[in-house]
């Protein structure tokens, strides 16, 4: 017997599927990329969450098809910000489940956990999320099992409902002895997760999709650094800190064209591929005013490989008029 397990690297996904590996059931653990998981999700940290379970991993690339088909236009709406939580676990589900075949599953689990989220846990959400699924009586959800109706698994036998689990509420007492007690570690906290959640971080996207930019590789620019929109329509970002800078200099971008200094410290950024001769004048002074020591006669930066010699003629006060927002 084998399940197919939708794993975002929490706890409460981990446990599921370790309650489920316990029955003596094989395991392949799916983490669905949307595109909206942040800078922290990197597979290794993936992998080494999971690797106590015994479980398989693989990673499943959704970004386009989240974007065109649930994205913009939510059956159940967004949460808080701009977050269709109900629309997006459905439709992990139904990804999951086009996989069981090819994968020799029979059957979907999940770490959904009754009334623990205001959105997309309480009761009436959990059964929307069936309904959206399309295979609603193959869906396990372990951690609530026992105070859920018995799913087709449960019913027939291929795992023990009575080794599963009843919990419900905002609590994770529960959760933390199960996790010490099977020894599971490095795993994401609760505060984690999608960045649909956030307000600031909606702010930008909403902003982005106002300027026509929606494809993947505009939204995965959110993620990173400031943001400015300047005069000619162009969109700026600027580093925050080293981190985003190695993740700005280690990517490749064809709708952007890289920004770094060269010879003195300072931030990376990005500007758009077709931005104007004078938004690219002004990025490159925006980018040396966030620079801690730019010469102040000037100094060399390089954009898109090409070196050029440009003076500091911006404050970084006068460049927040072009911010976004002001985080």
């Amino acid at each position: 017997m084998k399940a197919l397990a939708l794993y975002s690297g929490g706890l409460d996904s981990l446990l599921a599927i370790q309650l489920i590996r316990n029955q003596g059931v094989d395991v392949t653990a799916l983490f669905i990329d949307i595109g909206f998981n942040g800078l922290g999700v990197r597979e290794e940290k993936l992998r080494a969450a999971l690797a106590p379970t015994g479980a398989d991993f693989q990673i499943v690339d959704t970004r386009e098809q989240f974007i065109k088909d649930i994205l913009f236009s939510p059956r159940y709406g967004y949460g808080s910000a701009m977050n269709p939580c109900i629309d997006c676990h459905g439709n992990m589900f139904r990804v999951a489940a086009e996989l069981m075949q090819p994968l020799g599953a029979s059957f979907l689990i999940s770490g959904e956990v009754m009334a623990q989220r205001p959105m997309s846990q309480k009761k009436a959400a959990l059964q929307s999320v069936l309904k959206l699924s399309g295979h609603a009586d193959l869906i396990v959800r372990p951690l609530s099992a026992r105070i859920l109706p018995p799913s087709l698994p449960e019913r027939e036998g291929w795992i023990n409902r009575d080794l599963l689990e009843g919990i419900s509420g905002r609590s994770r007492s529960r959760q933390m002895q199960l996790a010490e007690q099977f020894g599971l570690t490095g795993y994401d906290t609760p505060a984690g997760g999608c960045l649909l959640t956030n307000q600031t971080y909606a702010v930008k996207l909403k902003e982005t999709v106002e300027h026509g930019e929606t494809e993947v590789e505009d939204f995965g620019a959110l993620i990173l650094g400031r943001h400015f929109r300047l005069p000619g329509g162009s969109r700026l970002v600027v580093s925050r800190d080293e981190q985003e800078s190695k993740e700005i200099l280690s990517r490749k971008f064809s709708r952007y064209t890289v920004l770094h200094p060269v010879g003195f410290p300072g931030p990376s950024a990005l500007i758009s591929a077709n931005a104007s001769d004078g938004d690219l004048r002004l990025s490159v002074s925006i980018l040396l005013s966030y620079a801690r020591q730019a010469p102040r006669e000037g100094g060399i930066v390089s954009v898109g490989g090409l070196e050029q010699m440009a003076k500091p003629d911006i404050t970084k006060a006068d460049a927040s008029m072009y911010l976004v927002n002001k985080d």
